[in-house]
């Protein structure tokens, strides 16, 4: 079943790379991370979080790597959050589990695809 958690960071702009540590994510995870602004002082949420919206900025999220053991002894995931604005702005990610990869799932792709095709 799919687990969700609502994380706000402090304001930010331009591109850095962003952890968030939760023991329901491992290495074998598959994880979706969202991104939004978030007005701290305005009305909340009906979960009674800060308040999202759409503003005229572009925030991106690249380059999700769930981690955990046996590689890493924190469960958690990296990625890569872009904020394209002259300011920083507040920054609010869903971060959501949906499952975990099985072994017997995996597929190694030989070759690679030449650019332009």
């Amino acid at each position: 079943m799919a687990e969700s958690i609502r994380v706000f960071w402090h304001p930010t702009n331009g591109t850095g790379s962003f952890n968030f540590n939760w023991p329901s994510i491992n290495a074998n995870s598959v994880v979706l991370v969202t991104a939004s602004e978030y007005n701290p002082s305005g009305p909340p949420d009906a979960d009674g979080s800060a308040q999202r919206f759409l503003g005229d900025a572009t925030i991106r999220v690249n380059n999700i790597v769930p981690h955990g053991p046996p590689s890493d002894p924190n469960h958690g995931v990296t990625f890569q959050l872009e904020v394209d604005w002259g300011s920083p702005l507040n920054v609010c990610t869903d971060i959501t589990v949906l499952g975990t990869t099985d072994s017997s799932q995996v597929v190694y792709v030989e070759g690679a695809i030449s650019p332009g095709h």
